[in-house]
């Protein structure tokens, strides 16, 4: 504890803390992953799993769920945006036109059938 200058015990769900409470952990054993100050056992909505197994929030306000940081690692997008190579964009690109599923609520571009 740095208040105090005592050493105090983590909590079991914590590897490393900064204090006690199980929401000051500063790592995590290795079945469970930081989501911010807390350990969870996998990341959240609009979040994915980065190489220092923490949980980040997807980059790209268009992306409703996202497997890394890139733009190309969006495979569902917001309502609005359409899905395009694992992208979530504004608008269909030129040569391709949005396909709408009813099952799954998703509108994805696909590409113009050859005349």
């Amino acid at each position: 504890d740095t208040a105090t200058g005592v050493c105090r015990s983590c909590s079991s769900q914590c590897g490393e803390c900064s204090g006690p409470a199980s929401t000051q952990c500063l790592s995590c054993p290795a079945n469970l992953v930081l989501s911010g100050s807390t350990c969870v056992a996998a990341c959240g909505a609009n979040t994915y799993l980065s190489a220092a197994r923490t949980c980040v929030s997807c980059p790209f306000a268009s992306c409703a769920t996202c497997t890394g940081p890139a733009i190309s690692q969006c495979p569902t997008c917001v309502a609005g945006a359409f899905s395009f190579a694992n992208a979530c964009t504004p608008s269909c690109p030129v040569g391709t036109v949005a396909s709408s599923s009813v099952t799954s609520n998703v509108t994805t571009c696909q590409a113009c059938p050859a005349n």
